[in-house]
């Protein structure tokens, strides 16, 4: 499989390009490493560099003068001499300056933007010492989050390993916070939507208390209008609760007239019914007569 890996793209050797040596001779090495190729022997290997940079760095590279005779076939001896050659190119003033003005875009990963300060700060100048603190003012100042900001400006020693672990910590806190208040109002939404569901089945199922019908809510039809029975606003005669209430009284008096006019039935124990035999045996008597 190593066998199938192709080297870094051939190498521009102009001022704008100068920069961007030390991440291509680092992906070379690892190249050379991958495919075993850095266990040819030194001249072999001068050879695979110089053709995977192309031609204007074998133009560079003819130009070279060495310090000792065969330094031109050991490959440290050609990337050393590589090395001073792109180190001039480099602006050190413009170099800080694109590193001071480098600030966290709006949604840029922490790490992204902490790793470009790593990248930009190599070719500024600085020693080990002053790295680690400019980095670290760097975080503190450019970051977008202003909450984030307070926290480290409280610390009294803050380093650059727990400025870096902060930023991190707060990161991930703010994406748990978003992703649980945005399954919350999720859920929220679903409730929601069946408790209205259930509204409308239940309005569906059950006629509207001033109309008598089945309608959407806050759509009744008898708004607004007025009762032919008893006159009063925002109801129909159907849903008439003073119509229902003399219906009822109406039925009432009808039943009570009704058991008044009808005769009472005799029950098997009554003096009447003891006696029907004797007047039934009178009648008959009589119309024999």
């Amino acid at each position: 499989m190593a066998e199938g890996l192709k080297p870094p793209q051939a190498f521009t050797t102009t001022l704008e390009a100068a920069k961007e040596w030390p991440q291509w001779r680092d992906h070379f090495t690892f190249y050379m490493t991958a495919t075993k190729k850095d266990k040819e022997d030194e001249k072999t290997k001068v050879a695979i560099l110089l053709t995977a940079m192309g031609g204007e760095a074998i133009s560079v590279y003819r130009t070279f003068t060495w310090a000792a005779d065969g330094d031109e076939d050991k490959l440290d001896c050609v990337i050393r001499a590589f090395n001073n050659y792109f180190k001039p190119k480099s602006n050190e003033i413009y170099e800080r300056f694109l590193f001071l003005q480098r600030k966290q875009q709006p949604n840029e990963p922490f790490d992204s933007f902490y790793t470009d300060l790593l990248r930009l700060v190599e070719t500024c100048g600085y020693h080990q010492e002053e790295k680690t603190k400019i980095i670290r003012d760097q975080i503190v100042i450019n970051i977008t989050a202003d909450n984030v900001r307070e926290k480290l400006l409280a610390e009294s020693d803050l380093t650059l390993t727990k400025a870096v672990d902060m930023c991190r910590s707060m990161e991930a806190t703010t994406r748990y916070i978003a992703s649980m208040t945005s399954t919350a109002t999720a859920l929220k939404e679903c409730v929601t939507d069946a408790a209205a569901v259930h509204m409308v089945k239940a309005m569906k199922q059950r006629p509207c208390h001033y109309c008598a019908t089945n309608h959407k809510p806050k759509n009744c039809p008898a708004w607004g209008k007025q009762c032919k029975y008893c006159g009063i606003m925002n109801h129909t005669a159907e849903a008439c609760k003073k119509a229902e209430k003399d219906r009822l009284a109406r039925r009432q008096t009808t039943k009570e007239t009704a058991n008044a006019i009808s005769p009472q039935r005799a029950t098997p124990d009554t003096p009447e019914n003891e006696e029907r035999p004797f007047r039934l045996l009178h009648r008959y008597h009589d119309t024999n007569q």
